[in-house]
């Protein structure tokens, strides 16, 4: 299942474009999935929007090609993810945190870019804003500072950029990267985390 038909060299064969029947079941299976974890006592949740997955796929102008409410513009892209977010916000209770895990760019010719990802990153945040109380929308956003080579690709700047581009309410998650312990140290980064080959 993906955004449009599209090769994908990993199966060797092309992705099913998915209908709006999917989108709408994909989307209640997000909420279902997460309100079994806040029966079972968890604090918080993580949308995961990174690494090609389905929610990925639909962000990335190199993989989504619809030109439906789901595609062509980024915040078309984004519809997705939005709808994901706003149903897990209904399916828990208010004291349960969402993450959102956003790569800064996914490796796709034409791909998702820096810009597509802050883009996303602000909507989500904007969603949990207006609706105040975290009733919608994102808690923190987790970005993906390694490139799809496994190399450290992660900057200052850029986290200077992902910071200023989202209200200071929502925490930055980062992953680790020679970049990103720099950043603790000169720009206060809130979380920090140390991924498998940043522990290796």
């Amino acid at each position: 299942l993906a955004p449009s038909r599209v090769f994908s060299p990993a199966a060797l064969r092309f992705t099913r474009a998915a209908t709006t029947n999917d989108l709408e079941r994909v989307v209640s299976s997000f909420a279902r999935s997460a309100a079994l974890l806040d029966d079972a006592g968890f604090d918080a949740v993580e949308l995961h929007l990174g690494h090609g997955y389905l929610l990925s796929a639909f962000l990335s102008p190199g993989l989504n090609r619809r030109t439906d409410e789901f595609g062509r513009t980024i915040a078309g892209r984004a519809e997705l993810a939005r709808r994901v977010a706003a149903a897990v916000r209904e399916s828990i209770s208010p004291r349960m945190a969402i993450l959102a895990k956003l790569n800064m760019n996914d490796g796709v010719p034409d791909g998702l870019t820096e810009h597509d990802s802050l883009a996303t990153a602000r909507m989500l945040e904007a969603e949990m804003a207006a609706r105040r109380a975290y009733e919608a929308g994102a808690a923190a956003v987790h970005i993906h500072a390694r490139s799809p080579d496994g190399e450290p690709s992660f900057e200052i700047a850029d986290y200077k950029a992902i910071r200023d581009a989202i209200v200071a309410a929502c925490p930055v998650i980062i992953n680790f990267s020679t970049g990103a312990v720099g950043v603790t140290v000169e720009k206060r980064l809130e979380y920090l985390e140390a991924c498998r080959p940043g522990v290796a």
